[in-house]
């Protein structure tokens, strides 16, 4: 667990809410760009089902993908997680 592992036990932000604070940034950005999430699947090599889940929280993203998503993007990663506006 990506999220999990990186919070420390004296967080102010608990599992729950660092989910919440992504996936609507990562859906948002998406449609800012005009992309289908088939696109977007598809640039990160993976199936559009599973890029679905990403949006709407179902699944944690691994960092691996939030890192292309930025460089995509042309943001941070801390945006689209919800720590910067």
């Amino acid at each position: 667990m990506i999220v999990k592992s990186t919070l420390s036990s004296d967080s102010k932000y608990n599992r729950e809410e660092v989910m919440a604070m992504h996936f609507p940034r990562l859906l948002d950005l998406r449609q800012d760009a005009d992309k289908t999430q088939k696109e977007i699947a598809a640039l990160l090599g993976i199936d559009q089902r599973v890029y679905s889940n990403y949006e709407t929280g179902k699944r944690e993203i691994p960092v691996r993908y939030l890192i292309i998503l930025a460089d995509y993007y042309d943001t941070t990663i801390d945006y689209i997680v919800g720590r910067r506006k």
